[in-house]
């Protein structure tokens, strides 16, 4: 899942926005590996209802690190993966926004030949990963 989040100094300096709307008042970072309507859209979801927003911002780009330090530098508003973010949002470099709305999810799927004999460094990836990024159940 993705979570909305800044640095408390940006927060400081231009205010906590307490719905999705309000984003549009703001500079958001969008990570953006080629020009689409997604990066330019974020959505949230509460009680069922899905909420699109247009956000703007000076700072697209198609890097994850480079956006990642932004938002913590305080150029702005990062939607980023929970995992991504979670070590920031610990240490208090980055404060999570609009912590009532659920942000989108994005489903990653992990295929691998199913007819060949999984070797051991297969199968830690596949644990890797799915300790590190899944909350679902493995498919074989």
């Amino acid at each position: 899942m993705k979570l909305a989040c800044a640095s408390p100094d940006y927060l400081r300096k231009h205010g906590v926005p307490r719905q999705p709307a309000d984003l549009a008042r703001h500079e958001c970072l969008s990570f953006a590996p080629w020009a689409s309507e997604l990066s330019r859209t974020w959505q949230f979801q509460r009680n069922g209802r899905v909420t699109k927003v247009p956000v703007k911002g000076r700072l697209r780009m198609n890097d994850w690190s480079a956006l990642h330090r932004a938002a913590r530098d305080g150029f702005g508003v990062l939607l980023g993966y929970e995992h991504a973010v979670a070590e920031d949002l610990a240490s208090g470099h980055l404060i999570q926004i609009l912590s009532e709305y659920e942000g989108p999810f994005r489903p990653i799927h992990l295929l691998y030949a199913a007819d060949r004999q999984m070797t051991l460094k297969l199968r830690c990836f596949v644990d890797h990963v799915m300790e590190t990024l899944g909350e679902g159940q493995e498919k074989s």
